[in-house]
């Protein structure tokens, strides 16, 4: 036999159930507050990507708006050119964009409506098959 003494044996008691329970629900509470904060991240990355999109396509829109007023001023000084007169060359094109206007608001409403949701509804698509699906 050794001289040492030895520790006091510690009794090991099993833990109570309502420790155990406890553990457990503070366990899952910490788990399902970061799945849901990673959710939220998640969601702010998501918007961000859509606004970054949209303003894309406006700066692209606003581009071309401005492209097209220089062509409409163009051509109209080209038109007024062979006319004699430049103000006959922007009446006959402000007539063109009127009779226009009208054939979209009176004849065919329905089309430029038709056109613009083909446009949104294709790149909510390609949005939808870029994002990883996940399981539920």
């Amino acid at each position: 036999m050794s001289d040492r003494k030895r520790p006091p044996a510690q009794s090991t008691r099993p833990p109570r159930l309502t420790d155990v329970i406890a553990d457990a629900i503070e366990s899952s509470y910490r788990d399902i507050s970061a799945i849901i904060s990673a959710k939220i991240d998640l969601a702010k990355l998501d918007l961000a990507e859509i606004i970054a999109g949209v303003a894309a396509s406006l700066l692209v829109a606003i581009i071309a708006l401005i492209s097209t007023a220089y062509l409409m001023i163009a051509v109209a000084l080209l038109i007024g050119e062979w006319l004699g007169k430049p103000s006959l060359g922007f009446l006959t094109l402000g007539i063109l964009t009127g009779l226009i206007a009208v054939y979209f608001v009176k004849v065919s409403p329905n089309t430029l409506k038709n056109f613009f949701w083909k446009l949104i509804s294709e790149k909510l698509d390609e949005l939808e098959q870029q994002r990883p699906h996940e399981e539920v």
